[in-house]
């Protein structure tokens, strides 16, 4: 006995199960070849045969679906409608051009138009069912259409389009919601009707980008509304083509952009604004930085001069002792303000020229000696062997290293250590200070870097400006370089890392 080949073979077995023979007149070449998907069932719904023309269409093969259920093509909201067709089919009835819809093995819906015959026995009794099954190209065309004229009369865009002499030929809600014309009114018109006079030279040239088939993107420029006033919209143009391949229109989407441009115009305001305040800023730092300066010198030169006489009683060069300690560091607040406005303008210049990085760095802690010995705090130098070369600015870079340092003196107890390493590295120098202060939570281990940011002071004697870091910052960046915090947590201490770039072979130019 031969598997069931063709949809009109005929056997009955006791199980009920298939096993048809080829007739004659009906080969089973002719199904296998045959352009339309060919599916036979049982009356339980179970799929017997399957031709290569359903393999194409459903993305089954014969040994995935033979033998399981046919509602497998059916989508979940079609899954009763097999036993209606068993039930009509079982009673003699042939169904032709019975549109539905079927379902492929990777989930794509298919409109498909059925012709569903009875399968009969030698004895006329109906075994089983033959499906013939053709796709429905032109109903999945028309609601493809539907489904895009959905799409473009629910569009918050205006769409319109037009033929090659510039004839208004469809027009969305959105078009009407934009310009004011309704679908009536406007449809039939030219499109000059939309465009002001000034601009009327912009159709030709669209029209002539469409012939060549090209698309205009994003075009901004004015429209027209029904009432006169114009509007600022951004526009894009593609062209029409017939079956041919032929430029026979253009369709635009229109969208008004008038909002967005008056709040980029504001933007553009307020940030002009905001730059003219800050230059405003900077000049009036500038001139009470010079007005406070100016007198401090000289006031701190007699200040200095009175705390080393001898010939003052020591009671009195004391007193001058914590005048000059004060007015130094107002000077010193001063001069940060200063430098704060030259780095924000970008006038902050660098007198470049090589130096060894320890040189600077002992420079440094000279500087800061007294603050460590007042706060009996120890300082560790582990140097690298060699000398690190630097291209740099001597007096910036003490600044910085100062900076640094000064900010570990003030925030490490009396009695604290801090430790400066120094590490050469292929064409980078690592300077790390690390102490045994108050520490850093995660947060503000990049807020430190801000200008005017401090963190917790409890541990300091002394307050600031919270301008040093941000200083530090941006002078190591004019040299290449960079500057970032490590701590481990509150009370865990804090270290300060900075890379500095190398002085290259036969040294840099100014």
């Amino acid at each position: 006995m031969k598997p069931f080949k063709t949809v009109s073979a005929l056997s009955n077995q006791v199980n009920s199960s298939f096993d048809f023979r080829e007739p004659d007149e009906l080969p089973a070449a002719i199904i296998e070849s045959a352009g339309d998907a060919v599916v036979s069932k049982d009356l339980d719904g179970v799929v017997r045969t399957w031709n290569p023309a359903a393999e194409q269409l459903f993305g089954f093969k014969a040994p995935e679906i033979i033998g399981s259920p046919i509602r497998l093509l059916f989508p979940a909201s079609r899954v009763d409608e097999d036993a209606e067709i068993i039930r009509r089919v079982c009673a003699g009835e042939v169904l032709e051009n019975y549109q539905t819809i079927r379902q492929r093995k990777d989930g794509m819906l298919l409109n498909v138009n059925l012709t569903i015959s009875p399968i009969r026995d030698e004895h006329g009794r109906i075994i089983g069912i033959s499906n013939f099954v053709r796709r429905t190209l032109q109903a999945e065309s028309d609601e493809a259409r539907r489904q895009l004229a959905a799409i473009v009369e629910s569009s918050d865009d205006a769409i319109i389009s037009k033929d090659l002499d510039g004839m208004i030929k469809s027009w969305n809600r959105a078009a009407e919601r934009l310009f004011g014309y309704a679908a009536p009114e406007i449809i039939g018109k030219s499109v000059l009707t939309l465009i002001p006079e000034d601009r009327w030279d912009e159709e030709p040239a669209i029209l002539a980008r469409l012939r060549r088939g090209e698309h205009v993107g994003h075009f901004e420029t004015f429209r027209r509304r029904k009432d006169g006033s114009v509007v600022e919209i951004s526009l894009t143009v593609s062209p029409i083509v017939d079956d041919n391949g032929r430029v026979v229109g253009a369709s635009k989407i229109a969208r008004d952009i008038s909002f967005q441009k008056q709040v980029a115009k504001q933007l553009q305001d307020a940030h002009a604004r905001a730059l003219a305040a800050n230059r405003a800023k900077d000049d009036f730092i500038a001139a009470v930085t010079h007005e406070l300066r100016t007198p401090l010198t000289p006031a701190l030169l007699v200040a200095s001069a009175a705390a080393l006489d001898p010939a003052v009683p020591e009671a009195v060069r004391a007193d001058f002792e914590e005048i000059r300690h004060h007015m130094e560091t107002g000077a010193r607040l001063i001069d940060d303000l200063a430098d704060l406005t030259r780095v924000t303008s970008g006038k902050l210049s660098l007198n470049l020229g090589n130096h060894d990085l320890h040189d600077i760095l002992r420079d440094a802690v000279k500087t800061v000696r007294g603050g460590l010995e007042a706060k009996h705090q120890s300082l560790e130098l582990r140097l690298a062997p060699e000398s690190i070369p630097v291209h740099a600015d001597n007096i910036r870079l003490q600044q910085v290293l100062w900076n640094v340092l000064k900010n570990a003196i003030k925030f490490t107890p009396d009695g604290g250590a801090i430790s400066i390493t120094t590490v050469r590295h292929g064409a980078q120098a690592t300077l790390q200070i690390k102490d045994t202060g108050c520490g850093l939570d995660p947060t503000e281990l990049e807020r430190i870097f801000e200008p005017f940011v401090q963190t917790d002071t409890s541990h300091s004697r002394a307050g600031g400006l919270g301008l040093g870091l941000a200083i530090a910052r941006r002078i190591l960046e004019l040299h290449g370089g960079s500057i970032y915090a490590a701590s481990e947590g509150r009370g865990l201490g804090a270290t300060f890392i900075i890379k500095l770039p190398l002085q290259r072979s036969g040294g840099l130019r100014d």
